[in-house]
């Protein structure tokens, strides 16, 4: 790869730090193409040029959040019996970082548009590949199910901090939660 190829992947990766940054610090209508500039250190035509608009860098923030190939093999390469356990902590250890998903999806849910990349998230994320990988069916109802359940955890754990699950370490709520999470994408959904 060319120099200049190499640089301006540092220069993107740098504006999606900066914006998952002044993301989770502002919310969705707080961020500015502006101040992910700033943050970045790079003039705002240049997030422009790689973001269109500030929805397009909201749903750009999300893809690049999570680790899609590392988080399939954590989470599949246990066995199927354990599953929903794994999932359920690989997420919510994921959703606590302060860029975390949970605090990018509440910041992408005060833009219609910004929802739609998130629904496009959904379908193209980690959990998406997990649930192909695993179950049978009905993936996309599977994978939106899961969704719900473990982004509604990180959400009333990381965001609107909520006792007990503030109180309740990872490791425990992993396997509180997950043999339910396990039958969400294993069992029969008829």
């Amino acid at each position: 790869m060319s120099s200049s190829g190499h640089e301006a992947g540092g220069t993107r990766e740098a504006i999606l730090s900066a914006a998952r940054l002044e993301l989770s610090q502002r919310g969705y209508d707080g961020a500015t193409i502006r101040g992910v500039a700033r943050r970045a250190g790079v003039d705002p035509r240049l997030v422009r040029h790689y973001f269109h608009d500030k929805a397009s860098l909201v749903g750009a923030a999300l893809h690049s959040e999570c680790d899609l190939d590392r988080l399939t093999e954590s989470v599949t390469e246990g066995g199927r019996e354990d599953l929903g356990r794994r999932l359920v902590a690989n997420l919510i250890r994921a959703a606590a970082s302060e860029q975390g998903p949970s605090a990018l999806l509440a910041a992408a849910m005060g833009d219609s548009e910004a929802s739609a990349h998130l629904a496009s998230w959904l379908r193209e994320s980690g959990l998406a590949r997990v649930v192909h990988a695993v179950s049978e069916d009905d993936h996309d109802t599977r994978t939106v199910t899961v969704a719900a359940s473990v982004l509604g955890l990180a959400l009333l754990r990381n965001l609107v901090p909520t006792p007990p699950l503030t109180q309740v370490s990872e490791e425990r709520l992993a396997g509180i939660t997950g043999p339910v999470v396990q039958r969400l994408l294993t069992d029969s959904l008829t």
